[in-house]
């Protein structure tokens, strides 16, 4: 299936041009940055998701705060995406097996946390996006929540921008 993100890369492009601009930063001086924001963005949604954590009987998170740190990743992916010029319109397969354990939810992890360290190529970028996405919903998250989601984490993070967060 196709899955078209070209509002939220619109906004995230708006976002950057004005963080660029009152930082006086580019895409390329921040590139490595924005790689390790991303890996610091999927290590908080891992927390609370909690699926690691074998010693505790606590459960996630609300769902709530987990759609926040989804789409934390999501800005950051997407930024990613805008430095290598990707146009935002994929495909993903149809087929979105929810997890079942905390053993699934955390091989999913690990295998995202491997690939930032392979973002170079077009290529891969496109695939790490298209497993994030696929990640999203076999949480169970819709795509018009997670652009709701983002869309609102957008609001805040301008607003965080305009206060000289």
């Amino acid at each position: 299936m196709k899955i078209n993100l070209s509002l939220l890369f619109k906004e995230q492009k708006k976002l950057d041009e004005f963080i660029h601009k009152k930082h006086k930063l580019t895409y390329k001086k921040i590139f490595m940055e924005t790689k390790l924001a991303l890996f610091v963005e999927l290590a908080e949604l891992a927390n609370e998701i909690k699926c690691f954590k074998f010693w505790s009987i606590k459960g996630s998170g609300p769902k709530e705060k987990i759609f926040e740190e989804y789409v934390d990743g999501l800005h950051f992916i997407i930024s990613l995406c805008l430095t290598k010029k990707i146009k935002p319109i994929f495909n993903i397969s149809k087929k979105h097996i929810p997890f079942s354990t905390k053993h699934d939810i955390t091989t999913k992890f690990l295998d995202l946390f491997k690939m930032i360290h392979k973002l170079k190529s077009k290529n891969s970028f496109i695939k790490w996006l298209v497993k994030y996405l696929d990640f999203g919903f076999c949480l169970n998250f819709t795509l018009n929540e997670i652009i709701d989601a983002y869309m609102k984490k957008n609001k805040i993070n301008y607003k965080r921008q305009k206060n000289n967060y």
